[in-house]
């Protein structure tokens, strides 16, 4: 017995499809493109100045966790290719590593994203709107918390659709 057993266990994907695999299919083409754009933002942010040491001062955890989030992305990634596989071949383990790591993945978006409010609260408070190093665009910020909801939704369908494998 796998998967996790307190998350309610669902009949449809938000009222669009009955078919929790085509559902399940869906999830896994979001999670990749997910994946990608997660690791645009972490090296191309909208606010460059984020990830500068003169930037601000939660620079080295910013930076740290910038690649702990590229490692948990490419695992992500790699999980998703795996686990569409395994929709096809009927593979339970599959569905599990790719819970894991979107859960990862989730929890890694959340802490980046509370990071880089911190570091924009702290660093670029007090400086002036029109200054070059001020950086107060919240585009990334809101993505990866969009990414963090999604992902909690999209597990409980995977997890759902596992039981059916």
């Amino acid at each position: 017995m796998g998967g996790i057993p307190f998350l309610p266990k669902l009949k449809r994907c938000c009222f669009c499809t009955r078919k929790l695999k085509v559902a399940c299919l869906f999830i896994v083409i979001w999670s990749m493109l997910a994946a990608i754009h997660s690791t645009r933002i972490l090296f191309w942010p909208a606010c460059d100045n984020l990830y500068e040491i003169d930037g601000g001062t939660h620079y080295e955890a910013i930076s740290y966790f910038k690649w702990l989030l590229f490692i948990i992305n490419m695992c992500t990634l790699i999980s998703s290719f795996a686990y569409f596989l395994g929709l096809f071949w009927g593979n339970k383990h599959t569905a599990d590593v790719f819970m894991l790591f979107g859960f990862l993945s989730a929890l890694a978006m959340v802490v980046h994203a509370s990071l880089n409010i911190l570091q924009i609260i702290c660093s670029y408070g007090d400086t002036d709107e029109n200054d070059e190093h001020s950086c107060t665009d919240p585009s990334d910020i809101i993505a990866h918390l969009i990414y963090f909801f999604l992902w909690c939704y999209f597990i409980m369908i995977v997890n759902s659709h596992r039981d059916n494998m």
